[in-house]
């Protein structure tokens, strides 16, 4: 098989992870995972960005001293807030939607490297995500393990 037809499109990449999003059992090459990984970080990284320009915005809003009185002098403060508000839970609604999906493609993924599922309680522990780490780094056995055949793009 050829290079270019063994390489991974984010796009199929993508639809392979979410299309088995609750699927625990098989394999998943490194670039499926990775890119996916790649999503879920750039994700990550655009909210922040977002929540904390709105952060920012609402504490610029604050009124300073001397205080006013008037009703008038928090409407800034509170559009802010609401805008706060509405992303970061727009974010922690991706977040849990994502985590599933996450978790299965981390699974996946050690048992294409021929580990056990069980293996991702590491990341539990700060010290376990090095392991993990490595684990997912590693290069796909070639040939059918226990968890199923190679993936397409090994």
């Amino acid at each position: 098989m050829s290079y270019l037809k063994r390489q991974s499109s984010f796009s199929r990449s993508l639809h392979h992870c979410f299309a088995n999003y609750c699927n625990f059992m098989g394999r998943t090459s490194r670039a499926d995972f990775w890119l996916f990984f790649l999503l879920l970080f750039l994700t990550g990284i655009f909210f922040s960005l977002i929540v904390g320009t709105a952060l920012i915005q609402a504490i610029m809003a604050m009124p300073h001293p001397p205080y006013n009185t008037e009703i008038t002098a928090y409407i800034p403060l509170a559009t802010s807030m609401t805008f706060y508000l509405y992303f970061i839970s727009l974010m922690y609604i991706v977040y849990w939607v994502s985590l599933i999906p996450f978790m299965s493609a981390c699974v996946r993924r050690l048992h294409d490297a021929g580990r056990s599922g069980w293996w991702l309680l590491l990341s539990l522990t700060i010290v376990g995500l090095l392991p993990l780490f490595i684990f997912f780094c590693l290069r796909s056995e070639p040939h059918e393990n226990r968890y199923g055949h190679p993936p397409y793009n090994c």
